[in-house]
């Protein structure tokens, strides 16, 4: 009897040290944080700027960018490193904003008179690419994605 009580004992010390550890290496992987690196090529010059727009929800895609990047155009492309983001998915747009207004520019129509550019090179159909088209993950501490520009 003296025995099953000792086992039952040691039974639970050992459930619950494994679920200490469990959620410690749960909780630390929701507080990791990357650098993002993005190599964005095919502008037409080096004139203007790139707009990098970061999303990280289906929700919030092109509504609520996480940042917002504006970087210099060198040799028809340029390299743009983010550093802090937590883990998780996101979501890239790229604007040559040739003039330097900030903006997408457009057409009377509303069709795009600048160049642009998503992750994963996703394609736009009847305005911009989707999300579960751009969306890509974010799972450990470096983290490398191409986007060229259309």
């Amino acid at each position: 009897m003296r025995s099953k009580i000792f086992c039952d004992g040691y039974s639970i010390i050992i459930l619950m040290v494994l679920f200490i550890l469990i959620n410690s290496v749960i909780a630390q992987n929701k507080n990791e944080v990357s650098r993002l690196t993005i190599e964005i090529t095919g502008f037409e010059s080096d004139k203007g700027q790139a707009i990098v727009t970061i999303f990280d929800s289906e929700k919030g895609w092109l509504k609520e960018p996480v940042k917002r990047l504006f970087q210099k155009i060198e040799s028809n492309k340029c390299l743009v490193e983010i550093d802090s983001l937590k883990f998780g998915a996101y979501g890239v747009t790229v604007i040559h904003d040739d003039n330097f207004n900030s903006e997408m520019d457009t057409n009377f129509l509303g069709i795009p008179s600048e160049d642009y550019g998503f992750s994963n090179d996703a394609e736009p159909s009847f305005g911009p690419a989707k999300w579960k088209d751009a969306k890509f993950e974010i799972n450990s501490q470096q983290t490398k994605i191409k986007i060229k520009i259309q």
